[in-house]
């Protein structure tokens, strides 16, 4: 490979913008573009090959859904009031650190409701494959024995929690133990919702009820716009 006027030349009397392919987003394009520069300002040593796999791969890169969504396809089915529910209580309780013993269960919620930006995907509930943070992580849902204790330890601490926070989270628990399309992660939800609402001497809500409850009003005020964008269409300028 040589260097000429105008950019980088191969063996084939290519140059780099002969071989450029067509970028199918913008994203593309900058990083393409970025990456010709850079080839240009030290590429003197670069091996072919590894350059036109590196643009290849660019050019490969599939565009950024714009309606792409942090919760899982069946949150999105859910009444719009339990999907609220469910993202409101995914926030830890006020003045708790990230040791706090109810923090275990809290990761896991959050690792149930929300896709992982790292991976574009829900996290894995497998231990092995180490996915998991300090923010979210979904492994000890498969660990019987750690589950059992996530549960213990944050049920002890509820006097601990301001009581707002302990309904919006046992809330979200209760639409979990009805509506997730698992039913191992299903029952485990459903259990911790028992046991919460056990240890507040207060009485589980059925399916129907919460149904009921949370069914957007049987949809009776909707206007008909079937987006966002028809509704602002019909809001007078």
């Amino acid at each position: 490979m040589a260097r000429e006027q105008g950019g980088i030349v191969d063996e084939r009397g290519l140059t780099d913008e002969a071989r450029r392919p067509e970028p199918d987003d913008d994203y593309t394009a900058a990083c393409l573009h970025q990456a010709i520069h850079d080839l240009q300002e030290t590429g003197t040593n670069t091996d072919l090959a590894e350059l036109e796999r590196l643009l290849d791969r660019l050019k490969k890169r599939e565009p950024v859904d714009e309606r792409l969504s942090v919760v899982p396809d069946w949150i999105s089915s859910l009444p719009l009031q339990q999907q609220s529910v469910l993202l409101l209580a995914a926030r830890g309780p006020d003045g708790a650190g990230k040791d706090h013993v109810c923090k275990p269960l809290v990761r896991i919620y959050r690792g149930t409701v929300f896709r992982a930006a790292r991976y574009g995907r829900l996290l894995s509930a497998n231990a092995a494959d180490g996915e998991g943070d300090t923010f979210m992580d979904r492994r000890w849902l498969r660990d019987k024995q750690r589950w059992i204790v996530a549960c213990e330890m944050w049920v002890r601490a509820m006097e601990e929690m301001p009581q707002h926070y302990v309904t919006h989270f046992m809330h979200g628990v209760e639409i979990l133990g009805y509506t997730h399309p698992d039913p191992g992660e299903r029952g485990c939800w459903l259990s911790l919702y028992y046991q919460i609402v056990l240890a507040m001497h207060l009485s589980p809500e059925s399916r129907e009820e919460m149904d009921k409850r949370l069914g957007d009003w049987g949809r009776l005020g909707w206007d008909g716009a079937t987006s966002d964008e028809d509704r602002y269409a019909q809001t007078p300028a």
